[in-house]
């Protein structure tokens, strides 16, 4: 048996023994990264809307140095 097999089978059995809270476990982060992204992606879409909301429509007295951005 080659080393490579060896240790593949090694981490199989490692895996397979604590196979339910690995799974778990990667299901949270999984989701935890999930969860962030859409924040992001909410919190960048709602930036937009903002911004092309103040240039489409310029409230000079309110913000008057948005033209600089």
């Amino acid at each position: 048996m080659s080393p490579n097999y060896e240790m593949y089978n090694n981490c199989k059995i490692i895996i397979t023994s604590h196979g339910q809270p690995m799974y778990y476990f990667l299901c949270v982060i999984f989701f935890i990264v999930l969860i962030g992204l859409s924040i992001r992606i909410i919190l960048w879409s709602a930036h937009l809307l903002v911004y092309y909301k103040y240039e489409c429509y310029p409230k000079s007295s309110q913000n008057p140095d948005r033209s600089k951005f």
